[in-house]
């Protein structure tokens, strides 16, 4: 054990790391979508797939998209194998963030977040971060079902007893998804559906002190198709329709449709140690203002390569790039209008470089994404000794996403 702690110590001490987190740091650091690799974050969209993920430990770091929990607001779960006595697999989480990675700006101030394709399974329910906020809990429940899986995820959030004039929310949403195995070209084809709502009552109000329907249902399905023993292509689409009608509280019913479509081609290399993939995304969203009549429009085209490698037994590491090709949005009430965005939503940039690391001690897991200035910066900046043995107060490298996993 002490051997493997220093091992872990020394990863950090050659790579002289400084450490910033927030969310999925694997799929961050390939500038990728979790559907076109096999990854643990496919549970969100897919609640069958604890059933491969099962006897996981998932820790995340962060609350949200730019800041860690110091302690108190991380979030996390347990993924455990309970055939023996349930008949399946439980996994519960808690304190996961509702609106973790929707893009940061729309087309005008009083639109609501656009939908990044990218965190398409951490938008809330009506798609409207007016009321987001963390869950209190999720559930989950997987089970082999002849040639695949079956599995249900049921989520609660309230926000407590709140006094005259503040208003109090709810939420809840249920979740389905079937796994099968060589179904026409597919040799794995996964099916999700889901259906959220939220309530929201202005405690103190006697007329007019509750919204008029709050909700979202979700259809998606994500296959993949074997080329040979070392390549296949996954397919994905997911569609989405929300409702946020908020009449009687402050005067406004938005409503919208939104479609992902998507493809990769990805390739195993160095035995299956490796992983080379490069896709297709177009995430599209058109809704209207239902009392003022205002309609908005948005489509993007994303393409995206990525690579990870084990290149020793205790470290893997990663990097990608993501482009949007192209980026539109209407608006009624103004011109049209072009963007370039990356995964965290930023203005005036539309290319995304990335790289990122895991480090391994026994069952334990750490992933970490590195900010490209920072690891740019040292290539520019050769300081010999910096980051080898110690770091001359200056870090070689700085990790601005983090999560760790155990394995049992």
């Amino acid at each position: 054990m002490k051997k493997g702690l220093l091992m872990l110590l020394a990863g950090f001490m050659v790579l002289g790391a400084s450490v910033k987190v927030y969310a999925d740091a694997r799929i961050d650091g390939m500038s990728t979508d979790v559907r076109e690799v096999e990854d643990l974050d496919l549970i969100w969209l897919y609640p069958n797939k604890v059933v491969d993920f099962k006897n996981t430990v998932d820790f995340r770091l962060n609350y949200d998209s730019y800041q860690f929990g110091g302690g108190t607001q991380e979030w996390g779960g347990v993924i455990a194998d309970e055939t023996a006595s349930l008949g399946g697999v439980l996994g519960m989480y808690v304190n996961r963030p509702t609106d973790q990675h929707t893009r940061a700006y729309n087309v005008s101030g009083n639109l609501p977040a656009m939908l990044d394709p990218f965190r398409y399974y951490s938008t809330p329910v009506g798609n409207t971060t007016a009321y987001a906020q963390n869950n209190d809990f999720d559930l989950f429940y997987g089970t082999g079902i002849g040639g695949g899986n079956l599995g249900v995820h049921v989520n609660y959030t309230d926000n407590g007893i709140q006094t005259a004039g503040v208003d109090e929310e709810d939420q809840v949403a249920l979740s389905l998804g079937l796994g099968l195995n060589s179904v026409g070209p597919f040799s794995q084809l996964n099916i999700h559906a889901d259906y959220g709502m939220d309530s929201v009552t202005k405690i103190g109000a006697t007329t007019k002190n509750k919204d008029n329907g709050i909700n979202t249902i979700k259809l998606g399905a994500l296959g993949q198709a074997d080329l040979s023993d070392t390549s296949y292509i996954r397919t994905f689409l997911d569609l989405a329709s929300d409702q946020d009608n908020l009449t009687d509280l402050v005067n406004t019913n938005w409503s919208d449709m939104s479609a992902v479509l998507g493809a990769s081609l990805d390739h195993k290399v160095n035995g299956g140690k490796g992983l080379v993939a490069s896709g297709l995304v177009i995430d599209w969203i058109g809704g209207k203002e239902n009392v003022g009549g205002q309609t908005f429009d948005s489509w993007v085209l994303f393409w995206n390569g990525s690579v990870e490698s084990q290149v020793a037994d205790w470290l893997t590491i990663r990097a990608g790039l993501e482009k949007a090709l192209v980026d539109r949005q209407y608006n009624s009430a103004g011109t049209p209008t072009y963007y370039g965005i990356t995964p965290a939503g930023s203005i005036g940039q539309n290319v995304d470089f990335s790289t990122g690391l895991s480090i391994n001690w026994q069952n334990f897991t750490l992933n970490g994404r590195v900010t490209a200035a920072s690891l740019e910066n040292s290539i520019n900046n050769v300081a010999p000794g910096n980051g080898l043995l110690f770091t001359n107060g200056q870090p070689i490298v700085m990790i601005h996403e983090a999560d760790i996993t155990y394995k049992f």
